[in-house]
């Protein structure tokens, strides 16, 4: 095999490699459950962080933005809690699971009022 052609080959052959890496390393799907291991082991820092790159690679990651308000929720970063829940709320508005967590978190604060419309909207949607 000639220079050139060895070249040409080796080249097709590390961008083969860094397609595959690269494609791997942005996965939300991994990310998101790496972040639920280290929720499930109460490893609530850590699980924040991938959640969160789970959301950066997927900006409409529902599950995402309630598991790390649920993640906030634990470390009693509750403002931050409902702040994700509320995200979530934007991409999935029919939700009462998430409508109930964030009348939790708003009742928590002393948002009796938004705790109270969360709450109701719950209801409705489980009816």
């Amino acid at each position: 095999m000639n220079l050139p052609a060895m070249r040409k080959t080796y080249l097709i052959l590390f961008i083969s490699m860094l397609a595959a890496i690269c494609t791997q390393a942005q996965n939300p799907k991994k990310e998101y459950k790496l972040g639920l291991e280290f929720f499930d082991t109460k490893n609530y820092s850590d699980a924040i962080n991938q959640f969160t790159k789970a959301i950066e690679l997927k900006t409409d990651y529902v599950d995402a933005y309630v598991k790390r308000g649920d993640a906030y929720e634990a470390l009693d970063e509750t403002q931050k809690a409902v702040d994700d829940y509320r995200r979530a709320l934007a991409f999935e508005d029919k939700d009462e699971e998430i409508y109930f967590k964030t009348g939790i978190a708003c009742f928590k604060l002393e948002q009796d009022s938004l705790s109270t419309a969360m709450f109701k909207t719950a209801i409705s949607l489980k009816k």
